[in-house]
Formats: C-alpha cells, structure tokens, sequence
C-alpha cells in the first residue's frame, strides 16, 4: 500500500499533529444534553447582571484602544463577546445553562451539543468596528444581537446550511427553540430583529448549495449503504474521522421534500460554535470538494489525487477509494478546517 507523497505529509504534519492531540483531548469529555438538565426553568442570577456589565465595559475599551492591529483587535472582540454570551449563564456550566435552547436538546437521546452564537461573532464583530457607540447603544446592540442558543452538532450543522441571520436562520433551518425563562416554544419570527439597511448582512451561504437544509434524523450510514457501493466504506471512514477532527458529518438534502436525501453528505465545523459553512461535500460517487483553493496548499505541493478546480470557495477535489485516497482526504479536510477556523 503506498502512502501520500512526503511533500505534503511533511507540509502539515507537525500542525495536524498539535490540532490533532488537542481535539482528542477535547473530544475524551464532551458535551451532551445530559449535562444541563434543559427542562428546568431558566432563573437569571444576580451575577450575571455583574459579568454582563463586566463584559460591556471590555468590548467598550477594545473598541476604543489606539494603534490595535485590526486582526489582535478582532481576536479580543470575539473573547468579549464569548464573555458576554456566557455571562447570563447559571454555574457550574454557564456555557450551556443558558435561557434558550433546542428540541434538540431538549430531546430523550443523548445528543452532544453547542453553545451557539444566534447571531455569528463574524457579523457581530464587523458591525461593531464599522461605527463609533454610545455605551447605551453598544448595550442595545448586544442585547439583541449577543444571544447564545445551545442546540445538538446535527442542528449546529443544519443552521450553517441555512441563509438569513439571526433566528431567521433557525426559522429557515426548522429548529424549534425553547424559551426555559418563559417556559414556552419561541415565536421565531416574533423574536427575528429586523436588521437596518446599513448593517444588511452579505450572505453567508456562499456555495451552490445554498438553503438546502440537511434533513433532520436522517442515518447517515445507512444513506451509504444504499447510495455509495464501493464507496460506502472509505467515505464511511471519513465520516467518522470527523468526529476527531472537531467536525459533523450529516447528509445533504434537497429542495424536493419527496425526495430528502441529496447527491452527498456535508461536513461541518463544530469548533466554530455558530453557524458556518461546509468544510466540505463528499459525493456518494467518491468525490470530495473542500472549502479550500489551490493556494491554500502547502507551498509546492502537488499530490497525485489533489485536484484544482476553477471554483471560487471549493475549489480543491481528491476522489476518495482506498486507503491511501482516504488518508488524503483526511488532511485535507484538516486543511479545510484549519483555514475556515481562521476567518474569523
């Protein structure tokens, strides 16, 4: 059996490595809905008004500061507002005992589960740094803006599949919000904000596959066994490896609801804990684009199997078949990972 070239093993190994001993030290213990018993009521405390304000005079001062870089500025926004969402948070796990949370986890089945940034850090953060803010108006941004929703990895990889912002994304993706403060199902539309012209968001499904939802408890390794033949076990392999790989395979849908399985499976970040895009589409037939484009290759590779395509976002194919085409794939996809972790 013959192993990927060296000059691409060598290119990212050490990387892949250190991300790789972290995700599995990460993955050991991770979060279920079992942590949180998310049937109880949501009761505010005291403390969280206190870290609210705490967080508000943070993200206040970094905005302010003077000869920042914009990048370090951007990496201190994001910590702030993780601060900000955490904070309502009832200890010892103020990350997911939050007020509003999903079917999903309120559900019978174990289930691991995201805290989740209704609206993205990105867009968050690019509305902050595009005006000067009053600290009222800094709070009533937050505070509408600056909402955590814990949802399962399956429901995290639906809401990246889905256009729009806010709730609207939950009301596109079908994901039902509880309301633990008021002990009701969220009107999702009664909750959407209507966001001004001048901070419209661009679209943030960006490939072809825009709003075609995943359907939901769909079985994936059955989907294989049925539509991939010969592929079914290498492309079932790599499924799998997403799990170490801080990622979520779930079968692609389509916009016929008679027919809710599509030509392939996506592969979705759940480091990232909001909506993102695809890090990848793998194909029943074997192939597999990822969200990378040939510059996004170590310095100097070419690879037998690597394949530079034309499009603008996935623009890098491998056609996974065998062991070694697997191994590809899964530095690939590490890749794809690494550099959408990055866009922040």
């Amino acid at each position: 059996m013959t192993t990927p070239p060296a000059s691409f093993c060598n290119a990212c190994s050490s990387l892949h490595d250190v991300g790789l001993d972290r995700q599995r030290k990460d993955a050991e213990l991770p979060a279920t809905n079992r942590l949180v018993d998310f049937r109880a009521p949501y009761v505010p405390q005291d403390r969280g008004l206190e870290l609210r304000a705490s967080a508000l005079a943070l993200i206040g001062q970094i905005l302010s500061m003077k000869g920042v870089d914009s990048r370090h500025q951007r990496e201190l926004l994001s910590i702030g507002l993780w601060k900000w969402t955490e904070a309502p948070g009832i200890t010892p796990y103020p990350k997911y005992n939050v007020r509003y949370v999903s079917r999903g986890v309120r559900g019978e089945d174990v289930a691991k589960i995201n805290h989740e940034h209704v609206w993205p850090r990105k867009w968050m953060i690019d509305r902050l740094r595009a005006q000067d803010w009053t600290v009222t108006e800094l709070e009533t941004f937050l505070d509408t803006h600056g909402v955590a929703c814990v949802v399962t990895t399956e429901e995290h990889a639906r809401l990246g599949a889905a256009s729009g912002q806010g709730w609207q994304r939950y009301d596109r993706a079908n994901i039902d919000v509880w309301d633990r403060q008021l002990g009701r199902w969220a009107e999702l539309h009664a909750v959407s904000v209507d966001v001004p012209p001048e901070l419209a968001a661009e679209p943030e499904a960006e490939d072809a596959e825009a709003d075609v939802v995943p359907t939901a408890g769909v079985d994936l390794q059955q989907v294989l066994r049925e539509r991939a033949g010969k592929h079914a076990f290498v492309l079932g392999e790599l499924a799998r490896w997403t799990d170490v790989e801080g990622a979520v395979a779930v079968v692609g849908g389509t916009r016929d609801p008679q027919q809710p399985v599509g030509a392939y499976f996506r592969i979705h970040d759940t480091e990232i804990e909001e909506p993102t895009p695809a890090a990848a589409y793998a194909h029943w037939n074997g192939r597999v684009s990822f969200r990378l484009v040939g510059a996004n290759l170590p310095a100097g590779t070419k690879v037998d199997g690597v394949k530079v395509v034309s499009h603008q976002r996935y623009g890098v194919e491998c056609r996974v078949s065998d062991d070694r085409t697997l191994e590809l794939a899964k530095e690939l996809l590490f890749l794809a990972l690494e550099k959408l972790r990055g866009e922040l």
